[in-house]
């Protein structure tokens, strides 16, 4: 499994390039948002039940179960996939996470791209 994250403000268009790049690239765009939304339908993985949970209460969904809810997404890759990340990681914590998550699952961060754009 290979991964290229994007980092970038809101609006700096992730979700944008990596939907983009994803139909010219044989990779599959994964945004965090597009997770949590999921979770919020009712779309049920033991991590999407917590991410509900935790939206039901007006309450910001805890790092542990972002990362869970990015581990089901790389858990059955194929070693030669590649996944475009937007919007995670959003945290150092989220990011020694991502690291760890990859390496065990024999994946590798390829690359970060930051998307630096004028206010």
């Amino acid at each position: 499994m290979n991964i290229v994250v994007l980092l970038g403000a809101p609006g700096s268009g992730k979700g944008t390039v990596a939907s983009r790049l994803a139909v010219r690239l044989p990779a599959r765009h994964v945004a965090s948002g597009d997770l949590l939304r999921a979770a919020a339908r009712g779309e049920a993985t033991p991590a999407t039940r917590k991410a509900a949970a935790a939206m039901r209460q007006g309450a910001l969904v805890p790092d542990r179960i972002v990362d869970a809810l990015m581990r089901e997404q790389f858990e059955g890759c194929a070693p030669d996939a590649w996944l475009l990340l937007d919007g995670y990681p959003r945290s150092t914590v989220q990011a020694a996470t991502l690291d760890a998550t990859v390496a065990q699952l024999s994946g590798k961060v390829r690359r970060t791209v930051f998307l630096d754009v004028p206010e």
